[in-house]
């Protein structure tokens, strides 16, 4: 980006010293070098994503198989545990706790994406 960015400098002190620039050059300038960052920003985002959701499935299957593998558990008495939840009857106090922290979840993303919209303008 900064290659660009003082590329686009060089040739636009060119363009200034053979003719005169217009009125606006300047406003389409940062624009354009504003709009770069943008792209890069995204970019970099993206790529952070991606490797983030990759660890954690990395994490999540290795715990797995240590579970599977290495521990004395079966995935059937996991689901006989969770029978055992649901009848139970606190069902509905996880799901009493589950909804709130979906809420709160939903709302957190909401005023992130409100903050770094309005922390650029």
């Amino acid at each position: 980006m900064i290659k660009e960015r003082d590329s686009i400098l060089k040739e636009a002190l060119k363009k200034r010293q053979r003719q005169s620039l217009s009125s606006n050059f300047s406003h389409r300038m940062m624009n354009e070098i504003y709009d770069e960052e943008i792209k890069i920003k995204r970019k970099s985002m993206q790529i952070t994503y991606f490797l983030m959701a990759f660890a954690i499935s990395i994490i999540l299957t290795g715990g797995i198989l240590g579970i599977y593998l290495y521990a004395d558990f079966s995935f059937i008495s996991l689901v006989d545990k969770f029978k055992q939840v649901i009848y139970s009857g606190n069902i509905s106090f996880y799901i009493y706790i589950f909804i709130p922290m979906l809420i709160l979840l939903f709302l957190d993303d909401r005023l992130r994406k409100w903050y770094w919209k309005h922390k650029f303008k």
